[in-house]
């Protein structure tokens, strides 16, 4: 089991399009002004609207996460059974991704933040292949803290897969930060092209990031200025376990810094296994 504030791996079997809002743990009948929730994380602590099973939408003037109750602003006029789900109006929905971490016997589920979600699309992923994300467990809740691409991709029989493109992301790379990469499986092979793209605007004057394997540089990605992107041949082999960053180096630009995300492709090479 993770300790708290402990990062660990996983991959992605499924995501899932979820409306907020939780299961009712206790039966509420007709006249009662407080609901009693699995989790009541989705409502608003200072009050606002769900809707109950039969369509009708009722206020609520407050939320108690450590109770994980709301208080409804008039009584209830219908019962409301246990396990109903009540869901919050206005309808919201989000992408929930059950999560498989080596080691642990089931599947966890877990909320994609919404900047992550044209990354995790929704729907089942096959059996040998699927998305590796980073979580962070608070000692209460995990969250996704990172994506990578498709970076399980099974070798079996003496197969190559041949060229496979892993595609890593970053919400931002400031000065002295960096994207990491680790591939997980017993992969060698090689670094073929690194490619970055900012996703909005251009740079007014070079921006530099750096390419490394084990933190020793291997090559840089020139952004010139007036440009969105750039990219460079590597050429660098890499081993099972070895770090492969992508690292901003030329603090000159301010354009090129947290409020510019970046989309960062590693074409990369598989040896045979």
């Amino acid at each position: 089991m993770a300790s708290d504030g402990q990062t660990i791996l996983g991959y992605v079997l499924n995501v899932s399009l979820e409306r907020a809002g939780s299961s009712v743990v206790a039966d509420a009948s007709s006249g009662d002004t407080v609901l009693y929730f699995e989790d009541a994380s989705d409502f608003a602590e200072e009050g606002g609207s769900v809707k109950l099973q039969n369509g009708d939408t009722v206020e609520y003037d407050s939320a108690d996460m450590d109770a994980d109750t709301i208080t409804l602003t008039n009584p209830l006029t219908i019962d409301v059974p246990e396990d109903t789900y009540i869901v919050v109006f206005p309808v919201a929905n989000y992408y929930q991704a059950s999560v498989e971490i080596e080691s642990y016997d089931n599947a966890i589920l877990v909320r994609v933040p919404h900047h992550y979600w044209a990354f995790l699309p929704l729907g089942q992923r096959d059996d040998d292949k699927s998305e590796q994300v980073r979580l962070w467990y608070d000692g209460d809740d995990w969250s996704i803290v990172d994506v990578g691409g498709v970076a399980r991709v099974r070798l079996s029989n003496g197969v190559s897969t041949s060229l496979k493109t892993f595609r890593y992301t970053a919400e931002g790379i400031a000065p002295g930060g960096y994207l990491g990469v680790k591939f997980l499986d017993p992969y060698s092979g090689t670094i073929d092209t690194a490619r970055l793209r900012l996703y909005d605007g251009v740079v007014s004057s070079d921006a530099t990031f750096d390419v490394l394997v084990n933190d020793a540089s291997v090559g840089t990605i020139t952004v010139p200025a007036g440009s969105s992107s750039g990219s460079t041949n590597i050429g660098a082999s890499f081993v099972d376990g070895d770090k492969i960053r992508i690292e901003f180096t030329d603090p000159a630009d301010a354009t090129a810094s947290p409020a510019n995300p970046l989309k960062v492709w590693l074409d990369v090479t598989l040896d045979n296994d």
